[in-house]
């Protein structure tokens, strides 16, 4: 029995319990989009429960990679060496609290913080990617949440998917805010979803922003 989605009750609950279902099946077909709020626990637990029961073995995490190489390093590697900042995993605290010094709701991320839910992974021998970049320092940062900002990120993440050569592998999970799984145009640009440019399918595409 899923035991991190356990400790949620109510409408949240009986929505993971579903979700549990639906994407586990999915896993072993192929990979699956996980679209979160950041703030909010539930795809983190709905995920640490796959990862315990053995069902993913990869993760593809929306956090910075550090460089901007193709590919990016795993969390495995960028925690031993984060960018340029020489620390191991069980720092995973410390080392998130200098990430995101400036965005404390991500440090923290509701009652599930990233670092624990990166411990249960690392635990279950998942293999998790920090592929989220911004734009190159030499140009001016378009505004985050714009359409060019997102197509920027999207673009570059499919790259770090495409790279690994795991569009059709199961066992691999995408983790994003939800807004990446969407279209977004305005004046200036028009941003494909994130998982279209991975040649996820729609029905792979699982919501867990908001569950009451």
């Amino acid at each position: 029995m899923p035991k991190y989605i356990s400790a949620f009750g109510g409408i949240a609950k009986g929505a993971l319990d579903k979700a549990y279902v639906a994407v586990g099946m999915r896993v072993l077909e192929g990979p699956a989009a996980i679209g979160e709020e950041h703030s909010k626990p539930y795809a983190r637990a709905l995920i640490a429960d796959l990862a315990e029961n053995r069902l993913i073995h990869t993760l593809f995490s929306e956090q910075p990679n550090g460089r901007m190489s193709l590919g990016g390093p795993t969390i495995q590697e960028y925690v031993q060496d984060g960018a340029g900042r020489r620390t191991n995993w069980p720092d995973l605290d410390l080392y998130y609290k200098v990430l995101y010094a400036s965005d404390r709701k991500q440090g923290g991320a509701g009652e599930f913080p990233y670092p624990a839910f990166l411990r249960v992974l690392l635990n279950c021998g998942v293999t998790v990617y920090c592929y989220d970049v911004n734009p190159e320092p030499d140009k001016r940062r378009p505004e985050l949440g714009s359409a060019t900002n997102m197509k920027f990120r999207n673009e570059a993440m499919a790259s770090t998917v495409l790279h690994e050569n795991c569009i059709r592998r199961p066992g691999v999970v995408l983790l994003n805010g939800a807004k990446h799984f969407k279209r977004i145009s305005d004046s200036k640009a028009d941003c494909t979803g994130l998982h279209t440019l991975c040649d996820i399918p729609d029905r792979a595409v699982f919501k867990l922003a908001d569950l009451g």
